[in-house]
């Protein structure tokens, strides 16, 4: 018989109290375009660009610190701020633009809205085992999912992130008919990781893509702890023995191990996560027809009959 690995009740619930109202979200992101327009940002923008404009801004250092493999993914996207300079962590093993979203997010929210996310010591230790805490600042409360600074960030991060893949864009298909493809892949992973969404903010298809394939990264970053051994094994015997391209297997492969992670949030604790992992594709178009594939295989039966002899 087949087990159940619907969201239950509780976590349904968590979901959709963690997702704004779209209105309010349509505010959010005129008010964001307006600051947008105030920067009076280069129309060729690139991350190292903005993270210079910020720094002028800002007065600080801003500095992209990569997590190591012995470090924890839940560290991802930690703000730490010393007197001169602030960090951001992020996590090596994903997409190019999924990496460039989480950096935007943590400096625009560092040296645009003024805010800081508090770090434990444990944390602080593993981060920069060199430091002490009397070398950094004021350790705030962590800002939850829906504070209006953290909402805000999100909103400038991807109409920012959006404008860094602006050179991929003529290279995708209809826009509609691939957010239809992504829209079953997204649903199932952030219901099973409890990320909010922000699509509803968005009315224009290329942001509603652009935020499809952050959402999708962001569920499956935090999913990844609960991945389980060996179904990457077995999806990469089963693409091998179906006669698969290397392309599909890859696919095959990353959608078997999706879909176990997403079952297993809901049954057993989430082990430790280092940043190794799927590394995604290093140009916005390359992902998008990456993650194509891995939701057209997420849904198929031969995927789903291999994850139930596995469980």
């Amino acid at each position: 018989m087949r087990r159940d690995f619907r969201p239950r009740g509780n976590e349904m619930a968590r979901h959709a109290r963690a997702t704004p109202p779209a209105a309010e979200g349509a505010t959010l992101v005129e008010h964001s375009k307006i600051k947008i327009t105030s920067l009076n940002l280069p129309q060729q923008l690139t991350l190292e660009g903005l993270l210079d404009y910020l720094e002028e801004h800002s007065g600080r250092r801003l500095i992209a610190q990569p997590l190591t493999d012995s470090q924890g993914l839940e560290l991802s996207g930690v703000r730490l701020s010393t007197a001169d300079t602030d960090y951001v962590f992020y996590p090596t093993a994903t997409s190019e633009p999924h990496r460039e979203h989480i950096l935007l997010r943590g400096f625009i929210q560092t040296a645009l809205l003024g805010g800081s996310k508090g770090i434990s010591s444990s944390d602080l230790e593993t981060l920069m085992p060199d430091l002490g805490h009397d070398q950094v600042g004021p350790v705030l409360p962590v800002d939850p999912a829906t504070s209006d600074r953290t909402l805000e960030a999100e909103v400038l991060a991807t109409l920012v992130g959006e404008r860094l893949v602006w050179p991929s864009l003529p290279q995708l298909p209809t826009m509609d008919g691939v957010l239809e493809e992504l829209k079953p892949l997204r649903e199932s992973l952030a219901a099973a990781s409890g990320r909010a969404s922000f699509l509803g903010y968005f009315d224009t298809a290329s942001s509603r893509l652009y935020r499809t394939v952050i959402e999708i990264s962001d569920a499956a970053l935090a999913l990844r702890p609960y991945s389980s051994p060996g179904v990457d094994r077995l999806a990469r015997t089963a693409a091998r023995r179906a006669g698969r391209s290397a392309e599909m297997a890859d696919a095959f492969v990353e959608a078997a191990c999706l879909e176990a992670a997403r079952r297993a949030r809901f049954v057993r604790p989430a082990g430790f996560a280092t940043a190794a992992g799927p590394a995604g594709a290093q140009d916005y178009a390359t992902e998008v027809s990456r993650l194509r594939r891995v939701a057209a295989l997420h849904q198929s039966r031969e995927l789903h009959a291999l994850v139930d002899s596995a469980a």
